[in-house]
């Protein structure tokens, strides 16, 4: 897993990961993910953000209780830290 945060501008932040399984069970259901983002911060403890997330999974086709090979996710939420 790698992730990066870079600031813009004082309250303004991109955001990027990118994941890497490599399962090693008999199933062998390796995955990745990558994901970027934004956050704008309001204050010291609180946070608007924004990422879109893209997984994708590998011999997942002779699995009967997977039926989704790539997953894709958007999210917007209010971050308070207490």
């Amino acid at each position: 897993n790698i992730a990066a945060d870079y600031a813009l501008a004082s309250n303004i932040n991109l955001l990027a990961n990118y994941g890497k399984l490599n399962d090693k069970t008999t199933d062998n259901f390796d995955r990745k993910i990558v994901a970027v983002g934004v956050k704008y911060t309001l204050s010291p403890r609180t946070s608007l953000y924004g990422r879109v997330v893209s997984e994708q999974m590998s011999n997942v086709a002779s699995a009967s209780n997977w039926d989704k090979k790539d997953i894709k996710t958007s999210l917007i939420g209010l971050q308070h830290n207490f």
